[in-house]
């Protein structure tokens, strides 16, 4: 056991810093899997064209400033694209699978990208989604929605709890 801890020691070391990082941020995923098809085509590639429209994407929504967090959600090449953007921008990224997080252990205040491994609903592995959040400036109308949304959310009849 500590053999082969020390070889895979040794090869860590002859690998560079990206590859390392891959592997062992694949490793801490894979050990919370809930089997192996939980998240199918996470070690996948992608081709290139649909990377360029992925990576395009979350650095257009991380250079407008007024949104304070950017969220990605999906599975497919998620490994290669977590670690692309973890080795970018370490301190401004948090990753979590199925909403549980891996990646920093506590939280850090300074995260504007959120990356969240899972399986869309409809169950396709192909797709992200990458959702800019931002603070409302017009308040008064956004309570005013609530307002008018809240009429249909409460209860018409009033019933008596002996």
């Amino acid at each position: 056991m500590q053999e082969s801890k020390a070889k895979e020691e040794k090869e860590e070391r002859k690998t560079g810093a990206h590859e390392r990082s891959y592997s062992s941020l694949g490793r801490a995923v894979t050990e919370r899997l809930p089997g192996p098809d939980a998240l199918l085509g996470l070690f996948d590639t992608s081709p290139f064209g649909k990377l360029a429209k992925i990576l395009h994407k979350v650095f257009e929504e991380l250079q407008n400033i007024d949104n304070r967090r950017i969220t990605m959600e999906g599975c497919r090449t998620g490994i290669w694209l977590a670690t692309v953007l973890m080795w970018l921008r370490p301190k401004e990224i948090d990753l979590s699978m199925n909403g549980f997080r891996i990646f920093p252990e506590v939280g850090n205040t300074e995260v504007r990208l959120s990356i969240n491994l899972l399986r869309h609903v409809d169950g396709d592995i192909s797709q992200w989604r990458i959702h800019p959040w931002h603070p409302e400036k017009d308040l008064e109308n956004m309570v005013e929605q609530m307002d008018d949304m809240m009429q249909y959310a409460q209860p018409h009849h009033h019933y008596t709890i002996l």
